[in-house]
C-alpha cells in the first residue's frame, strides 16, 4: 500500500478504488468523471465548507436553525397511544 502511495499519490489510489467499487457499465464513467479528489487541506470548494463556532469540526445537528426545525417536526407529528 505504502508503495502505491509513493507511485500514484492518496488521490489516485482512492480513484482506483472507488472506481473498483462502481458497478461495471456504460454510467461508471459519468460517475467517475463527477468524483472530484483534492489532496490537502486547500481546494476550491473550501468556502462552502460548514463551519461552527471555532470547531475544527462541524456538526450539521448542533446548529440552532437544525435544531429548531428538529424541534418543529417533533412537535407537529401526532403522539402515539401505548
Amino acid at each position: 500500500m505504502d508503495k502505491m502511495f509513493e507511485k500514484w499519490g492518496g488521490a489516485e489510489v482512492l480513484r482506483r478504488a472507488v472506481r473498483g467499487m462502481l458497478p461495471k457499465n456504460r454510467l461508471r464513467d459519468d460517475r467517475m468523471a463527477r468524483l472530484k479528489m483534492f489532496e490537502g487541506t486547500a481546494h476550491p470548494y473550501k468556502q462552502n465548507l460548514l463551519r461552527l463556532g471555532e470547531q475544527k469540526t462541524s456538526s450539521v445537528g448542533q446548529n440552532p436553525v437544525v435544531q429548531a426545525a428538529f424541534q418543529e417536526m417533533k412537535e407537529a407529528q401526532p403522539q402515539q397511544s401505548s
